[in-house]
């Protein structure tokens, strides 16, 4: 899988998810995008 070359786990996408929108099962992110600074941004899946 792509989150493996750049070293990111599930669990680090679950707590950007959990962080910033709330959200604490991966079928409700539609994308998770590593941004250039290293942070983990979260597109959700709509409701």
């Amino acid at each position: 899988e792509k989150i493996k070359l750049f070293n990111i786990s599930v669990d680090d996408i679950l707590l950007a998810a959990r962080q910033h929108h709330g959200i604490y099962e991966l079928k409700a992110i539609k994308f998770a995008i590593l941004e250039r600074n290293g942070q983990i941004s979260i597109i959700p899946e709509k409701e």
